[in-house]
Parts: C-alpha cells; structure tokens; sequence
C-alpha cells in the first residue's frame, strides 16, 4: 500500500476522533465529520481540503497548521505574529490580515469560508463551531 492509501486508511479508521497527528506519516488531519475538512501532509508541506489538493504559500501553510493545531482558541495578531512568523520578526500586524483573507478565500472555494472566524476587538479563531 501506498504511503497516503496509509493515510487515508488512518483517517477512516479514527474518523469521530478529532485531530489526527501522526508523526511517522508526516500527517496532520482534522475530523471531517465536524465540517472541518482540511488535511496537511506535513513531511510533503501538502495541503488537502475535503480531499483535493491545493496551492498555498509558505506562510499560509504555517497559518493553516497552527489554527489546525490550535482550534476553537482565539488569537490576537501578535501573536499570531510571534506563533506563525517568529518573535524575532519585524513585520506589521496588519499583514496578519492579509493571509487571513487569501486562507478564507481559499476556503470559500470549498464552503469552507466560516472556519476562520474574527473575534471583533481580539483577532482571530479557527472552529468548525458558528
């Protein structure tokens, strides 16, 4: 069997469980069972949403793998700054913004648009939850 046959066999098999990290893999999914639908193949940077495979940039890829990481928690642009781009890095906040609205474009192609969700006066949260 192929390596994502292998994968794709793991996501069946823990489908209901939530969030599946596995590091031998290289795979980071999320329970498509609660509308989520999005899958990194760490090891190969890929990013599959309701299980097509899409382009992303470097940066948003970091994005989208620490909202996967860490759902259902709001952050404030610092520090998604300090979390996806490096504490060490001298950038404005407000570019934050910006690959917020190319992942939720990315999204909306997939009816995927409400999983990044902005808390008005805070930032941002990932949550398959409305």
């Amino acid at each position: 069997a192929s390596a994502l046959e292998i994968e794709q066999l793991i996501f069946r098999e823990t489908a209901g469980a939530g969030l599946v990290l596995n590091g031998g893999l290289g795979l980071l999914r999320t329970d498509g069972g609660v509308g989520v639908g999005c899958s990194l193949i760490t090891d190969q940077h890929r990013v599959l949403i309701t299980e097509v495979p899409v382009s992303i940039s470097p940066t948003e890829y970091r994005l989208l793998e620490f909202f996967l990481t860490h759902p259902d928690r709001v952050y404030s642009r610092t520090q998604l700054l300090d979390q996806v781009w490096g504490r060490h890095t001298f950038i404005e906040e407000r570019t934050v913004d910006v690959h917020i609205r190319r992942l939720r474009k990315l999204l909306t192609e997939f009816g995927r648009e409400n999983l990044i969700q902005t808390v008005r006066g805070f930032g941002y949260r990932f949550s398959a939850e409305e």
